[in-house]
């Protein structure tokens, strides 16, 4: 799946819960963003670009400046409608990538080749969480979070930047590295 064609899932998937079945048969409720295209907290989405230029792009749109951390490598910015928060790393920040999951995986693994790809080509690292205390009223959290998604893919497509969602792996194909969304502009 490309870009635009992730982009128009999360649009057109239902703001609903699941329930889904483990391998014992222990049922639990699950968003359908979250089952179907990795959306959940802690989405991260990597991008090669200016982190000052992004920075500046965040502070003139729908996003309100809280805090700026680490001497200047870390800022947060709240969504204005409400439910998301945003951290922007000036930096590739390892745990949030594509990682090894178990000792197993740490030799030469698709997950390997993954989180490398993305060390070497990412120098942005965008951390989604739904910590506001405004929410957006009947819209889900998992809902929320693509909102920004879709904006910061915008901005990456206007502005030529690289970018990928290293957590676009969809629950129901946890170990398949092909769903990880990248975006090389031409």
């Amino acid at each position: 799946m490309n870009l635009d064609e992730y982009l128009e899932a999360i649009e057109k998937c239902p703001d609903e819960f699941i329930t889904i079945k483990d391998k014992l048969e222990n049922e639990s409720k699950l968003h359908r963003l979250t089952f179907d295209l990795g959306i959940y907290d802690n989405f991260t989405i990597l991008m090669k670009t200016d982190y000052y230029k992004i920075i500046r792009y965040f502070e003139g749109s729908n996003y309100t400046l809280e805090g700026i951390k680490q001497n200047g490598n870390y800022h947060m910015f709240a969504y204005n409608p409400g439910t998301v928060e945003l951290r922007i790393f000036n930096s590739f920040c390892d745990g949030y990538a594509t990682i090894p999951l178990r000792d197993d995986e740490l030799v030469d693994t698709e997950k390997q080749r993954h989180f490398q790809k993305q060390k070497k080509d990412f120098n942005i690292s965008i951390l989604l969480n739904p910590y506001q205390n405004q929410e957006i009223k009947n819209v889900s959290w998992q809902k929320a979070i693509t909102f920004v998604i879709k904006d910061i893919a915008e901005y990456a497509k206007r502005e030529k930047s690289s970018l990928c969602f290293p957590k676009s792996i969809v629950w129901n194909d946890e170990n398949n590295c092909s769903k990880i969304i990248y975006y090389y502009p031409d």
